[in-house]
């Protein structure tokens, strides 16, 4: 692999590692009702019952994308806690500044793109 080939794996872990470390050492924020829904949400999409509040009556309120991949990565990993919402969210983090990366590296030329990512 080239040197610039290193450089989007190098960022998504400077991104990853310290907020998944922050967020399993640090003292869990109080949950919130936004947090549930979306978290209900998420149960229900890896159960199969789709993008649902109830199970049965479908959710029209705050946007799907977040909680559809929540609830994928609900349904791969088997654990519906506090912490995987957390390590999810680390990793997407984590693949944001990767791919900030590679579209900062088509707009600026050198070194500059993973300055701006």
């Amino acid at each position: 692999m080239t040197r610039d080939g290193w450089v989007a794996p190098g960022l998504f872990f400077r991104a990853f590692l310290p907020a998944a470390l922050f967020s399993l050492a640090a003292d869990p924020l109080p949950v919130t009702d936004e947090f549930l829904t979306y978290s209900r949400l998420a149960i229900n999409i890896s159960a199969g019952k789709g993008f649902t509040d109830d199970g049965a009556t479908p959710h029209a309120y705050l946007p799907p994308l977040f909680s559809v991949l929540l609830g994928g990565w609900f349904f791969l990993t088997g654990v519906k806690t506090l912490a995987s919402v957390h390590i999810f969210q680390s990793l997407c983090l984590g693949l944001t500044a990767a791919a900030a990366y590679g579209l900062f590296r088509e707009l600026l030329p050198g070194r500059k793109a993973a300055v701006a990512a």
